[in-house]
């Protein structure tokens, strides 16, 4: 398994440009589901609230609001079965996940990072 660290200066950036930077987070879980997956996730994007814009994608078959942000973290919900005890989501293909596809689709991200046992 190869682990790159990404060490923002590095780059060059300079703290007052890290906002301009976002981050695409995939994940299957996020807030408010809870459990040690999530909680990684959460421990690890809200700390670089600080330098990034941090959006998440998440899966969601609990009705929760499809949009929301949570300490600097913007969470986009979309829709979702849950199937073998809800552990694997599966997303509907509706009009409310077309339009949170389309908002992610427009947005430039410098990275994006995926957060599922399929990749």
């Amino acid at each position: 398994m190869n682990i790159m660290i990404i060490n923002c200066h590095n780059f060059g950036y300079k703290k007052d440009n890290y906002m301009k930077k976002r981050v695409l987070v995939c994940a299957a879980f996020f807030y408010p589901h809870v459990g040690g997956y999530e909680n990684h996730i959460y421990e690890l994007y809200s700390r670089l609230t600080e330098f990034f814009q941090i959006d998440v994608l998440v899966t969601d078959f609990q009705k929760n609001q499809p949009y929301e942000s949570v300490e600097g973290i913007t969470i986009y919900r979309i829709d979702s079965w849950g199937f073998l005890g809800n552990l694997y989501p599966i997303p509907k293909l509706n009009v409310n996940n077309l339009n949170i596809m389309r908002c992610i689709l427009k947005k430039d991200y410098t990275f994006v990072n995926t957060h599922t046992r399929f990749f």
